[in-house]
């Protein structure tokens, strides 16, 4: 999904599903093209003890966010809500040098990220799927937000929505 031309600043979403019982070291991947062809964010969920999506476990999403620009991208900033019937693991979101990370209202918001020009960064944080998990919940869906403020006029100029890295318990 690309935003340019008279797409540009729209707010675009994929939705990713992974079968029940699939082989869960790669539970859920989710690309977007953002920005005018500036950035790229990949982002994966992986259940860390591996087997199948069971309460309890923990998940360790990773996000990279990668530079197509010649020149570094300072302001760069992501944020995503802790999934529906999961807990986040306190101190375990990680990002680059720089960057501050701030966990509030079941939110983890991720700032001063300075995006190198043709380079990446990664972010990082788990979660704990609750235990026991709410009767006929079968579904852990996340989503988060990049973006980034090119001008330096604290207004995001373009951002993107990730909807979907959607896991399936059992």
């Amino acid at each position: 999904v690309l935003a340019k031309g008279p797409n540009f600043g729209k707010i675009y979403t994929l939705t990713v599903t992974a079968p029940c019982g699939s082989d869960s070291r790669a539970i859920a991947r989710v690309k977007v093209k953002v920005i005018n062809n500036r950035l790229n964010a990949f982002k994966s969920a992986v259940d860390i003890n591996g087997g199948n999506l069971m309460p309890g476990d923990e998940v360790l999403y990773t996000i990279s966010i990668v530079s197509l620009n010649d020149n570094d991208l300072p302001g760069v900033e992501f944020s995503d809500a802790i999934p529906a019937n999961t807990a986040y693991v306190e101190g375990s979101a990680t990002g680059p040098n720089g960057s501050s990370v701030i966990f509030t209202n079941n939110t983890l918001y991720f700032s001063n990220i300075m995006v190198p020009a043709r380079g990446q960064v990664l972010l990082m944080f788990k979660v704990r799927i609750n235990n026991p998990v709410a009767p006929g919940v079968k579904d852990i869906i996340n989503q988060g937000i990049v973006g980034y403020d090119q001008n330096g006029d604290v207004q995001k100029d373009s951002q993107a929505l990730t909807e979907g890295d959607t896991l399936i318990t059992g």
